[in-house]
């Protein structure tokens, strides 16, 4: 069999990129991932979203090596979900809480990541961190600041995180109303670059279109922006190709 793809890893953001707007993959998307797969390369996806996420489009689409989630935090098998990988969050962040809130009055959510699920903390009861158990077996990943559903974050809003993440944390968004933030260990940057030692991949290849992906895209050997995607993934990526609704994925294993 022509093994056209040897040696090629290609990572890509979900939502927006991978997904339709409807939250589909489509048929042209999940034929080329096989071709592309059954040529010899590794396929897999870099998410700000659980591993059991992935696992919904099991019946369209399998990688066939590790999946990246929570933004870079966790690297996981996809069969069993099995942590390979993972960076976690000190607790202390929790005090930090209340302070948030007051400098941001745009921010309503905070939803805290852990091994067991989200967990939606409401502004004026940051008192209730102090219950979460975080320990061996129910680990904390990352952080996501949040404004009205619908909302986009202001301005004022955004900035204050710059400064205040600096040096901590990483801090970006992944959709326009929630500002998450992890440990500098993580990010899709530092998951990807893993991946590709760990794989011993000759090229990587990255393709997204949010601020989360630009890490990702900057370190890769090919970076790619869907033409939906932001201004600043745009600038940071390689190529454009087609929207997420226009099957870019095909456009991309075509393109290769």
């Amino acid at each position: 069999m022509n093994k056209r793809y040897d040696g090629c890893l290609i990572c890509t953001d979900m939502d927006g990129t991978l997904l339709t707007t409807d939250k589909v993959i489509s048929r042209e998307n999940a034929e080329a991932i096989k071709r592309f797969q059954q040529g010899g390369g590794l396929f897999t996806v870099a998410t700000g979203r659980y591993w059991d996420f992935v696992n919904d489009y099991r019946d369209v689409f399998v990688p066939n090596t590790y999946v990246i989630s929570l933004n870079g935090c966790v690297i996981s098998e996809y069969s069993s979900g099995e942590f390979i990988r993972w960076c976690e969050m000190d607790r202390s962040c929790f005090d930090e809480a209340e302070y948030v809130f007051e400098s941001c009055p745009q921010l309503t959510m905070l939803l805290v990541n852990t091994t067991r699920g989200f967990v939606p903390i409401k502004r004026g009861e940051t008192e209730k961190l102090n219950e979460i158990e975080i320990n061996g077996e129910n680990r904390f990943y990352k952080m996501t600041y949040m404004s009205l559903p619908g909302e986009e974050l202001t301005e004022e809003t955004r900035s204050f995180f710059v400064p205040f993440s600096k040096g901590r944390y990483n801090c970006e968004r992944s959709w326009p109303g929630g500002m998450e933030y992890y440990p500098l260990e993580g990010g899709k940057h530092n998951a990807v670059t893993w991946l590709k030692q760990h794989t011993r991949s000759d090229k990587l290849i990255c393709i997204g279109d949010y601020e989360n992906d630009v890490s990702m895209l900057e370190c890769a050997d090919m970076g790619v922006a869907v033409s939906n995607a932001l201004d600043c993934v745009r600038a940071a990526a390689d190529v454009t190709v087609c929207s997420n609704d226009e099957n870019a994925i095909a456009a991309l294993i075509e393109r290769l």
